[in-house]
């Protein structure tokens, strides 16, 4: 089983787990599961491409369906409450390539259970000579007193155009979840 360090953080504790394993798919030899080589293997293609990217450049709706289906087993495993939870779907208001084995898309996640969406910011660094993460950070929801700020669907070009605009300034949000690994280099 692949093990990782992963960094949890909510609000203004932080907490360190080492050691703590990611469940997705594991196998031996500390080798990434096949969705996690997927994610790679789509980042480092994109690092290819000239120019801003978008909701509809090539690749990246592949990589939000992986982020899809990848995002919520990060998010299980340091908050059981996502055990039983999982994405409908997820959509870039901006994505950003800080370098170019990096990627950095704000923009909002649908939560099945509920058919809700809410803000997203994931920011993700892989191996050049590996296909695996090396690091990942995400953040989820807009906290509120009374819990993560949920929109319904109908409100979606609301909260993408409330995000588009907070895009600048993501780190200014208080966050309901805020977790990851590994070390950015």
């Amino acid at each position: 089983m692949r093990t990782t360090q992963t960094r949890i953080s909510l609000h203004e504790d932080h907490e360190i787990l080492e050691n703590h394993p990611f469940t997705d798919q594991p196998n031996n030899n500390n080798q990434a599961s096949g969705l996690e080589q997927r994610i790679s293997e789509i980042i480092k293609k994109l690092s290819e491409q000239q120019g801003e990217l978008h909701q509809f450049s090539d690749g990246i709706p592949e990589l939000l369906l992986s982020l899809e289906w990848y995002l919520p087993g990060i998010l299980a495993e340091a908050h059981p409450e996502w055990e039983y939870q999982s994405f409908d779907g997820v959509y870039a208001v901006k994505i950003l390539r800080p370098s170019p084995l990096e990627i950095h898309i704000f923009g909002a996640a649908i939560l099945i259970t509920t058919q809700t969406l809410v803000a997203l910011d994931v920011l993700l660094e892989v191996d050049q000579a590996v296909d695996r993460i090396l690091y990942l950070e995400l953040r989820l929801g807009e906290d509120s007193p009374n819990g993560m700020l949920q929109y319904p669907y109908t409100k979606l070009n609301k909260l993408l155009n409330r995000i588009g605009s907070l895009k600048q300034n993501a780190r200014s949000i208080r966050w309901a979840y805020h977790v990851g690994f590994g070390e950015r280099k």
